[in-house]
């Protein structure tokens, strides 16, 4: 599509910037359908010869036949002229109401460039976006295929814990009669995931000693501390 480009800025040196973003774009995204050159010459050359200054309308047909040359460089031609585009039909043509809504097209490419003496040739916004959003409903309509999101969110594995609790003990707690400053966590099992780190673990701290865990990394030791300050071991 650089080649493109570059070949329109130079047979247009004075080409609207606007107008040649369009052409660009018209040329992007019409590329898989250009089946011949009179394809490509129908969608930009009317265009071309609204800001040609000095060009004949077989200038600007020679000028579509290098751009098409650019995107399509296997074509054949030989093969083109002797059989013709090759399509499928979906249902039978009316060629009256094919004529009339290649004129209603083609009046419409033209009235969306507005001719001021003075400015040059200036954009019809309205009529522009118009054109846009037929040739982006055209797409759609040739690339149906509906697309649905993928749940990606990564569910992190979590430490749990069992424990079975003495009953006496938690009335005492709840009544408040309970004394004692010792930490006792008796019948308590931790797991993370599939993997059991500790089972039927029983541990008490007396009070005003310190205590360290020691061993060697992944047996559970700051998961425990963890789960003990989170209060889900009692």
């Amino acid at each position: 599509m650089a080649d493109c480009g570059q070949l329109i800025k130079d047979e247009f040196p004075h080409i609207d910037d606007e107008l040649y973003q369009y052409i660009d774009g018209v040329l992007a995204n019409g590329c898989d359908d250009f089946e011949n050159i009179d394809d490509l010459y129908e969608a930009v050359g009317e265009v071309l010869e609204e800001v040609a200054e000095d060009k004949t309308a077989d200038d600007i047909r020679d000028i579509c036949t290098k751009l098409f040359r650019i995107l399509k460089p296997n074509y054949d031609d030989d093969s083109a002229i002797k059989n013709g585009p090759t399509k499928v039909l979906n249902a039978p043509i009316h060629l009256g109401s094919m004529n009339t809504n290649l004129d209603n097209g083609v009046d419409e490419i033209k009235s969306i460039w507005v001719n001021h003496r003075e400015d040059g040739f200036k954009v019809d916004q309205k009529k522009l976006e118009k054109a846009e959003a037929k040739l982006q409903q055209k797409q759609g309509k040739r690339n149906d295929i509906s697309s649905k999101p993928v749940n990606t969110t990564f569910k992190p594995e979590t430490a749990t814990a069992s424990q079975v609790t003495s009953k006496k003990d938690a009335k005492l707690e709840a009544k408040g009669t309970n004394r004692t400053t010792d930490i006792r966590i008796e019948n308590f099992d931790i797991a993370y995931g599939d993997r059991v780190l500790l089972q039927g673990t029983d541990i008490v701290l007396a009070f005003g000693r310190r205590y360290g865990l020691v061993g060697r990394n992944g047996l559970g030791k700051t998961t425990l501390l963890r789960l003990i300050s989170s209060g889900q071991l009692r």
